[in-house]
């Protein structure tokens, strides 16, 4: 249901045109940030031989990471005409913000990276094909 003192219609195209070019404009440093996570993430993993400040330096790193990913879903959600179906249809970046469990799924972030490469393989479909095998593969091996 629109809000009261709102019309639907233009207002909502211009609200919604205005998550849209935020959107546009965060992908590349939102991905960086995932890229970034992933390694604070991944650095503390061999154990003993760690060097004693990287666990705590890396998890400050990721919550700064985590910061910079609530300001934008906060954002994103301010921009929405409807907050409500904003709510439910990036439900699982909320929960991906509030559940601590969650916080690897921010790597999914990186899929867009390879949604960018895809562009540049043109119409090829090997190129795809190779860019996304490629992008996978180095993504699990990686994790």
């Amino acid at each position: 249901m629109p809000h009261p003192r709102r019309k639907p219609g233009i207002l909502a195209e211009v609200t919604d045109e205005r998550r849209t070019a935020w959107e546009a404009r965060t992908e590349w440093p939102l991905t960086v940030l995932a890229v970034i996570f992933l390694i604070a993430y991944a650095l503390p993993i061999p154990g003993p031989d760690v060097h004693p400040a990287v666990r705590p330096t890396c998890a400050r790193v990721g919550w700064a990471v985590w910061v910079g990913f609530a300001v934008d879903h906060v954002v994103r959600w301010r921009l929405s005409e409807s907050r409500w179906r904003f709510v439910r249809g990036h439900a699982v970046d909320l929960a991906v913000l509030v559940l601590p469990l969650l916080r690897p799924l921010r790597l999914l972030r990186l899929l867009t990276l390879l949604d960018v490469l895809n562009r540049r393989a043109a119409n090829s479909l090997r190129g795809r094909v190779a860019i996304y095998v490629t992008g996978a593969s180095g993504l699990i091996i990686f994790c």
